[in-house]
């Protein structure tokens, strides 16, 4: 029974380790960066009508009789500075993507692979990626 387990764990482990995760190409990276910066312009577009709404109510909010302006404008005011801070994050996350797609191309790469006489150095043509740290 522990051989079992054993096994099924490392199995396991192993069809999780050789996953990898999608590659996405320079027009997918260029296509999530600009849906991010429209999203972003949205957010912000939108809270910040949220929070104009909200301060007007608060500002009126003395000819309610039953005070629930005060209320309402401001969970108005907060939710509208909310999405604007939100917006800041998807401009962000764009410029990110913007950047790592401009970095992207394909090169020739040499690579040692297996020939009829032995193995051998190919140029392969590969999507490489720039990291500067």
């Amino acid at each position: 029974m522990k051989k079992w387990i054993v096994t099924l764990l490392l199995v396991t482990g192993m069809v999780d380790s050789y996953s990898q995760g999608t590659q996405l190409t320079r027009e997918a990276l260029r296509q999530k960066s600009g849906n991010q910066r429209t999203a972003g312009w949205i957010m912000l577009g939108g809270g910040t009508a949220l929070a104009v709404a909200g301060i007007i109510t608060f500002s009126h909010s003395d000819f309610l009789s039953d005070g629930s302006g005060t209320d309402a404008g401001g969970i108005m005011t907060v939710g509208g500075v909310l999405l604007d801070l939100g917006s800041i994050v998807l401009f962000a996350a764009s410029s990110r993507n913007a950047r790592k797609a401009a970095r992207m191309s394909f090169r020739s790469q040499p690579a040692l692979l297996p020939r009829p006489g032995g193995l051998g150095v190919r140029p392969v043509p590969s999507l490489t990626l720039q990291v500067r740290f």
